[in-house]
């Protein structure tokens, strides 16, 4: 499962339902983040705290394959005028390259995105 950057900001605000749901998934799957969510975390949350999730996942880095993919589904978007942050077309490519769903309380990007599972 990759934990998109919505997620992991919710569980560091300390929101229960979100708390519950990592504890629940973490017994069942491996989490993983995208690298691009360790930069997005670098922006907004304290090292210290950032430091402590990424103990409890696995990262996975940005390929050039992921790199690719992402462009082009970025580009798929963007033609349709249906466009999504960058950053949520890497994690999203990240998780195809991976056949894993994404987990985010971002439904709304995510689902624009075909053959990529969101939960």
């Amino acid at each position: 499962m990759i934990l998109d950057t919505s997620i992991i900001v919710d569980l560091l605000r300390g929101e229960s339902a979100t708390r519950d749901t990592i504890a629940r998934l973490e017994k069942e799957h491996v989490l993983k983040v995208s690298a691009i969510t360790v930069f997005e975390l670098e922006l907004y949350v304290p090292t210290q705290k950032m430091n402590l999730i990424l103990k409890r996942v696995k990262v996975i880095p940005i390929t050039a394959e992921i790199a690719q993919s992402a462009g082009q589904i970025c580009k798929k978007l963007i033609e349709v005028g249906k466009e999504i942050d960058k950053e949520d077309c890497l994690i999203a490519a990240t998780a195809l390259a991976q056949k894993e769903p994404v987990v985010t309380k971002n439904r709304n990007h995510f689902s624009r995105i075909s053959g990529l599972t969101v939960v």
